[in-house]
């Protein structure tokens, strides 16, 4: 639909709102020119804003922020300690399996903690 044919559907509708309008009672009239007053009033001064509706919007706008603001700390911080958490499980398993691999080997402890153990291996390797 281009410009021209919106344009058209408009006027068409300004006219046959005209048209209803036309045969409305007097008392009626009077009420939507009132009601039509009023509204036009408050627009031009600009009290819209003061208004319980617009009071409403303002707080409802203000937690919107501050709930988007403690939502994002909370999560940042749900994030930090899982990855805290899952850094502290992989240290754990890291230490769990080097200790699953010592008990299940033939030579004790001890043998690990000698100095000569180490010069031992090297040379044994070398062979």
């Amino acid at each position: 639909m281009n410009e021209r044919q919106i344009t058209g559907h408009a006027h068409r509708i300004i006219a046959l709102l005209d048209e209803g309008t036309q045969n409305l009672d007097d008392k009626t009239d009077k009420k939507l020119r009132d009601a039509r007053n009023r509204a036009l009033a408050v627009r031009r001064t600009g009290h819209a804003g003061h208004t319980l509706a617009g009071l409403g919007t303002l707080v409802r706008h203000e937690f919107s922020e501050l709930f988007r603001g403690w939502a994002l700390l909370i999560a940042l911080a749900v994030l930090a300690s899982g990855a805290h958490y899952w850094g502290q499980h992989q240290r754990e398993s890291e230490i769990e399996e080097v200790d699953s691999a010592l008990l299940a080997d033939d030579l004790p402890i001890d043998a690990y903690l000698d100095r000569g153990f180490d010069t031992w291996l090297k040379h044994s390797s070398n062979e």
